[in-house]
């Protein structure tokens, strides 16, 4: 009996030190959850691991994911569980717990049967060391190839903008002087005299600046586009008049063109022979004539 008292003794001990650690832990877990505003997706890894890197080792969890702190052997002898076991344990599946909840759900479902926080890790590092290295290299060349075309300049420097931001994201920042560079090398011909302008400076510049200067350009060769087309559109309005002769002709009668002709009275001989008077025309005769023919 006192062998047996002397026995639980010596376990209540190191059960209640393990309760004082998961209680601790969990604790610890709980604020953790607060602080994980990224979720790893197929897209972020980089952004997700600089995130988890940074966690894991204020809270010193690195032992359990590099594997530093190896898992104790689980029974002392037979029938007696190692009560460090149970710690150990307890403590990893907190931290494997937190791993799981700073996944999408898409992603969970990769590293399920992974029992231990390490082997989780390396499965996750694995599956997107790769894919991160390409959607890097997707990004890099979306942000050198991307060309302004028609769309409205806000939309464009938003394209470049977003693909600088996304490279800063996953831990592969682009120089403010690149993104100028790209910016401008995307442009046309048509603003040519703005990037120009912006070159030849040797004052540095920032790139809010240079948006505000692509904006108010392109908000100038509108205004300038649309004068343009108001006096195309009054050229071809005069040209037109002119075409049309200016206004109506005079035309007499049906299929007589009497262009430049004006009647007055020397034009017309009023013949009086009482009812059916007939104006004649000067110069010319009725099918009824008041001369005789002439032998």
């Amino acid at each position: 009996m006192t062998s047996a008292s002397s026995h639980s003794s010596s376990i209540s001990s190191p059960l209640g030190f393990e309760q004082t650690t998961t209680m601790a832990l969990t604790t610890s877990y709980q604020q953790l959850n607060h602080s994980l505003p990224v979720k790893l997706d197929r897209t972020n890894y980089v952004l997700w691991k600089s995130q988890i890197d940074n966690i894991v080792f204020a809270n010193g969890f690195e032992d359990f994911i590099d594997d530093t702190s190896v898992c104790p052997e689980k029974e002392l002898s037979a029938g007696v569980i190692n009560s460090t076991f149970i710690t150990w344990r307890r403590q990893d599946c907190i931290i494997l717990s937190w791993i799981y909840s700073s996944l999408t759900p898409a992603i969970m479902a990769q590293i399920i049967g992974h029992t231990t926080s390490q082997s989780a890790w390396n499965a996750l590092e694995k599956t997107f060391s790769f894919s991160s290295r390409a959607r890097i290299m997707q990004l890099r060349l979306e942000l050198q190839s991307t060309k302004k075309g028609s769309l409205p300049m806000i939309d464009y420097i938003m394209k470049v903008k977003g693909a600088a931001d996304s490279l800063a994201a996953i831990g592969e920042p682009v120089s403010e002087q690149d993104q100028v560079m790209n910016l401008l090398g995307g442009l046309g011909s048509d603003y040519n005299a703005v990037v120009t302008a912006i070159n030849i400076r040797d004052d540095k510049i920032s790139i809010e600046a240079i948006h505000s200067m692509l904006l108010a350009f392109e908000n100038r060769l509108e205004q300038q586009s649309s004068v343009d087309q108001i006096s195309a559109m009054a050229t071809n309005y005069a040209s037109s008049s002119n075409n049309k002769g200016g206004g109506r002709r005079y035309n007499g009668s049906r299929g007589h063109s009497y262009a430049g002709f004006t009647p007055n009275a020397s034009n017309y001989n009023y013949r009086g022979r009482g009812r059916g008077g007939r104006y004649t025309q000067s110069g010319r005769h009725n099918s009824i004539s008041s001369e005789k023919p002439q032998c």
